[in-house]
């Protein structure tokens, strides 16, 4: 059977059911475990364990369903705006397991603030944390959709004489394929978002080319593609307009009798 690697879309993934799944899953033991912090109002800071759950995701050959953990984790950190700082993921027991890092810099109390727990239907901002979760959660089911592919090791960081590391090579591993399909599944879903919205449809349609300009809108308002932009090829940048094209048309979103992409 055709590997879905190649397909230029984004791996298949539910995003409805992972929506569901933070919501109503992880969210609430997410909740329990900062009620049960002693110091409410200081910096949560870096910890393990948090909290954990269990999801399911189709893997990449659309065959198997993979059981993956999520656990919640949170790191130190010094900004306050995102509730989520990233992820990971990697085999565990022979199992996929995600790790998905809370802002260390934020309180308990913070987390739990009315502002932060906006639901993940109302709120499309990384300041909130239902959507801060289901965000980064897609780009790390997206590895773990692949782990069922033998992995390459690959290493990342440029390291000084003594091969001591200096610094993570954003370039190179922006790149790496696997990071530019993760990268997609994230850039596509907040581009489909704000493709549908009213406001931004009027402004593009009475535009010489609206499809365009719509597709300007939503990535200037994608969080994801504006961090990940300019570390990538051009190459790279060229396979995700397509694939947004492809989307935008599918989901019957382009207006009609416009000129093409350029």
């Amino acid at each position: 059977m055709p590997c879905r690697l190649q397909n230029p879309r984004p791996i298949p993934i539910n995003k409805q059911a992972l929506k569901n799944f933070v919501q109503d899953d992880l969210l609430p033991r997410i909740n329990d475990s900062l009620r049960r912090e002693v110091n409410q109002d200081l910096p949560l800071g870096p910890a393990l364990g948090l909290a954990y759950d269990y999801t399911s995701i189709n893997a990449a050959h659309d065959r198997d369903t993979l059981i993956v953990r999520v656990q919640i984790d949170s790191v130190r950190a010094m900004g306050k705006w995102a509730a989520v700082l990233g992820g990971s993921q990697h085999e565990h027991d022979g199992q996929p397991l995600i790790h998905l890092n809370l802002n260390g810099a934020l309180s308990p109390a913070e987390l739990l603030s009315t502002e932060r727990q906006q639901d993940i239907w109302t709120c499309n901002s990384l300041t909130c944390l239902p959507y801060a979760l289901y965000s980064i959660m897609i780009h790390e089911a997206t590895h773990a959709s692949e782990s069922i592919f033998p992995q390459r090791k690959i290493d990342y960081y440029s390291r000084n004489e003594e091969g001591e590391v200096v610094n993570l090579d954003m370039r190179r591993y922006l790149n790496d394929p696997q990071e530019v399909r993760a990268n997609l599944q994230e850039i596509a879903d907040e581009v489909l978002r704000y493709a549908q919205m009213t406001p931004i449809r009027e402004h593009a349609r009475g535009a010489v080319n609206p499809n365009q300009v719509l597709l300007d809108i939503a990535l200037s308002l994608s969080t994801t593609w504006k961090l990940v932009q300019a570390d990538m090829t051009p190459q790279n940048r060229a396979k995700i307009l397509r694939v947004l094209h492809t989307l935008l048309e599918e989901k019957g979103l382009w207006f009609p009798a416009s000129g093409a992409l350029v």
